[in-house]
């Protein structure tokens, strides 16, 4: 999968000389970076393969972690509960230890069964064994019907 395929689904704009995609949870114009780039398709993606609603997506939020405040991307709510824990990376970054480790840190605090990492051109998918009581690799994340 390729976040990349979903570009055609943003709305950019042009102010001041300067470009910006419009956020559909935040309900506001954004500036194009890499990484807001990837987050945003990473929520077309969420929205439209995979069916969640713009209404149970939480986006940049702080939260805290033993006594340090982080900032993740990409929350999704099932049954107001947070469900998929997204971190979002700028393509050129290598989706890596590194990067499983800061998104498993943030799930500490979160506790969601579901967690993806991505860089638009790269995605991986985990979900929680609870038998085995640790995350395994998955192919793709559940739809919202699920």
């Amino acid at each position: 999968m390729n976040l990349l395929d979903y570009q055609d689904r943003l709305k950019v704009k042009s102010i001041d000389g300067q470009t910006y995609l419009f956020d559909p949870v935040r309900k506001k114009n954004i500036v194009l970076t890499p990484e807001e780039l990837v987050r945003q398709l990473t929520i077309q993606y969420l929205h439209w393969e995979k069916g969640y609603s713009l209404g149970v997506f939480s986006v940049e939020k702080q939260i805290k972690l033993n006594d340090t405040i982080k900032r993740y991307d990409i929350v999704v709510y099932k049954k107001a509960a947070p469900y998929i824990l997204v971190e979002c990376k700028r393509p050129e970054i290598k989706l890596d230890e590194a990067v499983c480790a800061q998104i498993a840190r943030y799930n500490i605090v979160l506790q969601v069964p579901y967690l993806m990492i991505t860089n638009g051109p790269d995605s991986f998918f985990f979900g929680l064994d609870e038998a085995k009581e640790k995350f395994v690799a998955l192919d793709v994340l559940p739809n919202s019907s699920v």
